[in-house]
């Protein structure tokens, strides 16, 4: 639980550079943070990862970023592990929010 706290901002400052550079970060990198997460990097790490991320919509105006993180963690590591990861729409992930004004800001 730990590492997912200290780690849940990474996807964020990725999806960040991204939106400068255009650059997915490599393997190399997603193997690291799976395994920070978890020592297995088995990919379970960034699972844990991304249900933590959608745990924590609550009072964010953007999710861009979660989306973005679910697409890009399994095309360029989990679907090379064997983990099938759903990317959720932007109305799914709105339905997590138990914020009313969340949800009628994103409409």
């Amino acid at each position: 639980m730990l590492a997912l706290a200290e780690e849940h901002d990474t996807p964020f400052s990725w999806y960040m550079q991204f939106r400068k550079t255009g650059q997915v970060p490599k393997r190399k990198s997603w193997a690291r943070l799976d395994r920070k997460i978890n020592a297995k990097e088995d990919g379970s790490g960034l699972m844990l990862l991304a249900v933590f991320k959608l745990a924590d919509i609550d009072g964010h105006e953007n999710i861009d970023d979660v989306i973005w993180f679910f697409k890009q963690a399994f095309e360029n590591y989990l679907r090379e592990k064997g983990k099938w990861l759903p990317i959720p729409d932007r109305k799914a992930i709105m339905s997590l929010s138990s914020t009313p004004s969340f949800a009628r800001r994103m409409k």
